[in-house]
């Protein structure tokens, strides 16, 4: 039970961003969508190195 409720946060929060994606570039602009994206691809890759860290 408690493990579905955050899993249909999740879903219902990507559903909302899919239905107002256009809203939100306009809200902020392309350029912060752009730095958002490059922050995440950033802690992506640091946390994959951490993960190959902890495997050594």
């Amino acid at each position: 039970m408690f493990k579905i409720i955050p899993m249909m946060l999740i879903a219902i929060g990507v559903y909302i961003g899919m239905q107002y994606d256009d809203e939100i570039i306009d809200l902020f602009g392309q350029n912060t969508i752009d730095q958002i994206e490059e922050a995440v691809e950033d802690s992506k890759d640091d946390i994959l190195d951490k993960l190959k860290d902890i495997n050594e």
